[in-house]
């Protein structure tokens, strides 16, 4: 193998701990959110392009991360949702069968 044959990985990653307490959760509960992408890339390439993909790569990454935790907030907020909706009829039946 000559040294035109060489060929380096270009690894980018992200990471979003998000804390569920504003969400409804535990107050110490967290779900982390990670995402990570590499690209094989000849070692003689320019620097220009190697930033390039590194930044592509990184970019990648947190959009996937992002929409992930968009959409984990989503389903949590249906789901407390539907749970207060369960409470407050509850409370209204309660409530009714106390007026009576």
């Amino acid at each position: 193998m000559n040294n035109l044959d060489l060929k380096i990985v270009i690894v980018r990653s992200f990471k979003r701990s998000i804390n569920l307490q504003h969400y409804g959760g535990k107050t110490f509960e967290q779900a982390d959110f990670w995402a990570s992408y590499s690209e094989e890339v000849p070692a003689k390439m320019v620097s220009d392009k190697l930033q390039a993909i590194s930044d592509s790569l990184y970019q990648l990454a947190k959009q996937d991360v992002e929409e992930s935790v968009a959409e984990f907030i989503k389903e949590l907020a249906s789901k407390r949702i539907k749970e207060d909706s369960k409470v407050a009829k509850k409370e209204y039946q309660e409530d009714k069968l106390n007026s009576l």
